[in-house]
């Protein structure tokens, strides 16, 4: 059986989080919905029928994708601040654990952004795969896009609420990591 050289993976993943503050606006007080933030949806179960677009442009539905623990990160890959930063120290920590990504769990990114594609969850699964020192196999950790109703079915059930402000022509957003 393998073991872990660091025996809690989520506190090593969480580590993620700390370096990447949360937006004055992703703030919420205690029993607040979010328009933005995180709201703990624990036990909700994700709408696995639901259809996106992989890093070559293929239809996936999340079920083709899910199929062993897996660890859901939504940013969107443009993102001027947390999303990148967020994605790079989860690749660093996953090069501390002894589990293998792609054989004992996967990761999925999904770009809440209707507005990337194919090309650009390439380019980001490239840049931030090639931070590791243990590469994993292709379908280890899949980077994903999707139209707008499909990003709404998933971040709503999720629970992870963001939106576009035009003042500073970015999305609103926290940073989260779902197991």
């Amino acid at each position: 059986m393998a073991t872990m050289r660091h025996p809690v993976l989520p506190a090593l993943l969480l580590a993620a989080l700390a370096a990447a503050p949360v937006p004055a606006a992703a703030r919420v007080s205690a029993g607040e919905v979010p328009e933005v933030g995180v709201r703990e949806k624990l036990g909700t179960v994700m709408p696995m029928d639901t259809l996106l677009r992989d890093e070559r442009g293929q239809a996936v539905r999340l079920r083709d994708v899910v199929d062993k623990p897996t660890l859901l990160l939504f940013v969107y890959y443009r993102c001027p601040a947390i999303c990148g930063p967020l994605m790079r120290e989860v690749a660093r920590n996953l090069d501390l654990v002894d589990r293998q990504l792609g054989k004992d769990y996967r990761v999925v990114t999904v770009s809440f952004d209707p507005a990337e594609g194919a090309e650009l969850a390439t380019t980001t699964k490239g840049e931030i795969l090639g931070t590791m020192t243990r590469r994993p196999p292709d379908d280890g950790w899949r980077f994903l896009t999707g139209d707008e109703v499909s990003i709404r079915v998933l971040t709503e059930a999720a629970g992870f609420g963001f939106k576009w402000d035009d003042d500073s022509d970015s999305y609103v957003h926290a940073s989260s990591l779902i197991f």
